[in-house]
């Protein structure tokens, strides 16, 4: 408030205390930006500096996409590009994957309880998003930053692990719907 800035934080569909999507809804990531353009029109706000870390970077760049008028600014972190254009996924998860591609609403329910471990431990949430050594020296170079990654990773995930699930099928089954370049 000192500094001019309204910061509004959202939480995406089965994330935080947002309510899962309804079953038998396929998640999509432009569904997502549509949402966050809602919330922020119900919110009286005609424009933003947005920002997204991780799978939220997707949602940021869909918002910035489909309704550039309401972004003035975007900052993705942390943000994975498409698989088919920047290969990440490890084959097996990719694999995993192969059989869910005809039933993507189904694939919610069928991927949550896989992800029910990370979700029910923060530390275990915490290691799911690091990047490997690099990481851990950032984290060992701030006492309470772990600690606060635990906090944010349990408040994440105070739904089980569905949020995780829709994201997960958002961007490996269902097409992005705008092109983050």
């Amino acid at each position: 408030a000192a500094a001019g800035v309204r910061l509004v934080s959202v939480d995406r569909a089965g994330y935080g205390g947002s309510s899962p999507l309804p079953a038998g809804t396929a998640p999509a990531i432009t569904g997502f930006a549509d949402d966050l353009a809602a919330a922020l029109r119900h919110l009286g706000i005609a424009d933003a500096g947005v920002a997204g870390w991780s799978g939220g970077g997707r949602v940021a760049a869909a918002l910035a996409a489909r309704h550039p008028e309401m972004v003035r600014a975007l900052a993705i972190v942390g943000t994975p590009a498409p698989h088919e254009d920047v290969p990440w996924i490890p084959d097996e998860n990719m694999a995993m994957m192969e059989p869910l591609r005809g039933d993507p609403a189904g694939a919610v329910e069928v991927l949550t309880p896989v992800f029910a471990e990370m979700a029910a431990s923060p530390a275990a949430g915490v290691g799911a998003v690091m990047g490997g050594a690099d990481d851990e020296a950032v984290l060992a170079a701030d006492p309470g930053l772990r600690e606060r990654l635990e906090a944010a990773m349990a408040e994440a995930f105070a739904q089980g692990s569905v949020g995780v699930a829709a994201d997960i099928v958002s961007y490996t089954l269902v097409p992005w719907g705008f092109d983050p370049a």
